[in-house]
């Protein structure tokens, strides 16, 4: 049965959607634009794609407001780009004294199978779309990073971000040269997360910032934790 189960995979041809975003997070600034234009690339060189797009909230809600994602269905040609404008639609429901954590999602759809072993694979993008309304405190270089506050009982680390910024959270050590922990964390504006793991005295925290990229802040902890500025 095992055997059989490999020769008919191995005698499938897989076409998987092979749509890519030219960013993996989309920053919604109020303050400084009433709309953000995201690139989707059909990266396949041989068939079309069709790229339905959507908006999420933190819940996997589909929402048409305060933001809306458009076109909604797009047929995208071999090795084509094509952009989805993300713009303000509807009443605004969201906070206006801090950052929302929407999603923004692409589903590519393979066009219909065209032989009996062909199987199509449809892959969904999705990415973390942060809706910054006008009037937050400004912040050079993702500067917000640097007000987390980090405080430690036993082998159990309190974060706490006072800004009205999100925080993300992708890994954890034991000193800046201790071997990286993954983690998968967003402390929320106003919030706080727990991490039960064994740092030491010198905890570095690693964060994904603006631009995808990632940087990393450690802290020395006696009676309070400090933030080491040189590092």
């Amino acid at each position: 049965m095992k055997r059989l189960f490999i020769l008919t995979v191995a005698l499938l041809n897989i076409s998987y959607a092979q749509l890519t975003l030219d960013r993996t997070r989309v920053i919604f600034d109020r303050g400084q634009s009433s709309s953000q234009s995201i690139v989707v690339s059909n990266t396949n060189k041989n068939e079309p794609y069709l790229a339905q797009s959507w908006i999420e909230d933190e819940a996997g809600n589909k929402i048409e407001s305060p933001l809306v994602a458009l076109p909604i269905l797009q047929r995208i040609n071999p090795g084509q780009e094509k952009q989805v404008k993300i713009s303000l639609a509807g009443q605004n429901n969201l906070p206006e004294d801090r950052e929302s954590m929407l999603f923004f999602n692409v589903l590519g759809v393979p066009p219909k199978a065209d032989a009996e072993n062909q199987v199509n694979i449809v892959i969904q993008s999705k990415v973390k779309l942060f809706y910054r309304p006008k009037g937050l405190p400004q912040y050079k270089d993702n500067g917000w990073l640097k007000e987390l506050q980090v405080a430690k009982s036993g082998n159990s680390y309190t974060l706490q971000n006072p800004t009205p910024y999100h925080i993300v959270i992708f890994g954890v050590s034991n000193g800046p040269k201790g071997k990286i922990i993954e983690k998968d964390l967003v402390v929320k504006p106003f919030g706080s997360v727990t991490v039960a793991q064994t740092l030491g005295n010198t905890p570095t925290i690693y964060f994904i910032n603006d631009y995808g990229g990632t940087e990393s802040q450690s802290y020395q902890c006696g009676s309070s934790c400090q933030l080491i500025t040189n590092n």
